[in-house]
């Protein structure tokens, strides 16, 4: 199933301008436990690689994608919240 970039409504002014991440019927996520710097922007052209999860997140099929040395990883939208505590973003900064 390809990765895709979901806009979100256009009516929800605190979204104009983010995208989500989707696979299939799945919505990703980007969780603070992988992602120790949050505030990352997206950009056209952005290449999504998919990898297998591990720990509690084994069996599960997790999205990675980078821009110089930041990495981001989006793990499943049902599954966060289960490895620690910490932030959780689903809609992301998206520049053209």
């Amino acid at each position: 199933m390809p990765v895709e970039l979901v806009a979100a409504d256009p009516r929800v002014k605190a979204d104009i301008g983010k995208r989500a991440i989707q696979r299939g019927p799945l919505v990703y996520c980007e969780e603070e436990p992988d992602n120790k710097n949050m505030e990352i922007v997206i950009g056209k052209g952005t290449g999504f690689k998919t990898v297998p999860g591990t720990g509690i997140l084994d069996g599960m099929t997790l999205i990675e994608t980078g821009s110089g040395s930041e990495k981001l990883t989006f793990i499943p939208y049902f599954s966060w919240d289960n490895r620690e505590p910490g932030k959780m973003k689903v809609w992301i900064d998206k520049k053209d």
